[in-house]
C-alpha cells in the first residue's frame, strides 16, 4: 500500500515540534505560539505568558523546572489515554 500526500502551499522553515518540551504541534494555537514565540502553546501559558518580557530577552526555564513540568503533562496524558 502507497500512499501519496499533496502539499499545498510551502512548508519550508515550517517547524513541527515544540523547542521546549518536544511534544507535536498540533492546534492552530500551537503553531501560532511557535512562530511567534518557538513554543507549543501549552509551554507559552506555562513559561512564557507570565513574563513575556524576560523570555523576550532570551531568559528561559531551567532544565529542572521542564522536566517537572515534561513529567506532569506525560501524567496527564497517560490518565486521558486511560479514560
Amino acid at each position: 500500500m502507497s500512499i501519496n500526500l499533496d502539499i499545498i502551499g510551502s512548508c519550508v522553515g515550517d517547524k513541527f515540534y515544540c523547542d521546549t518540551c518536544k511534544y507535536p504541534l498540533i492546534t492552530n494555537a500551537d503553531f501560532r505560539s511557535s512562530a511567534e514565540h518557538g513554543v507549543c502553546n501549552d509551554c507559552y501559558m506555562e513559561f512564557v505568558e507570565g513574563d513575556i518580557d524576560n523570555w523576550k530577552n532570551g531568559n528561559k526555564p531551567e532544565k529542572k523546572k521542564v522536566d517537572g513540568y515534561l513529567l506532569l503533562k506525560r501524567q496527564i496524558n497517560e490518565r486521558k489515554v486511560k479514560l
